[in-house]
């Protein structure tokens, strides 16, 4: 998210007139859209290690604490997301000089 927003603000933002707000959106968008395209692969590898869907009858599936559990998985899943989409900040210089 920051890596794209970064280079949206940097290499696009005065070309379309964008502001960092405007960057940053464009970026959060072009994120989502990558974590929506990974979704299939992240389900796969936690296959491979050994993580399974439970099996589930459709009555089983329509029942409220189901359908509570995973939106709850989905947060999580979108907070832990964008937690490790910042990890570039740890890594980013500050620009900023302090004047005096």
């Amino acid at each position: 998210m920051l890596i794209f927003g970064d280079y949206i603000d940097l290499y696009l933002g005065s070309y379309f007139c964008l502001s960092t707000m405007g960057a940053a959106a464009l970026g959060n968008t072009l994120s989502d859209i990558l974590g929506i395209g990974s979704a299939f692969y992240v389900e796969r590898l936690a296959n491979r290690i050994g993580f399974k869907p439970p099996k589930l009858s459709p009555i089983q599936l329509d029942m409220g604490c189901s359908r509570n559990a995973a939106n709850a998985g989905r947060v999580l899943g979108v907070t832990l997301g964008c937690l490790l989409g910042m990890c570039p900040l740890f890594f980013r210089k500050n620009k900023r000089r302090r004047a005096g």
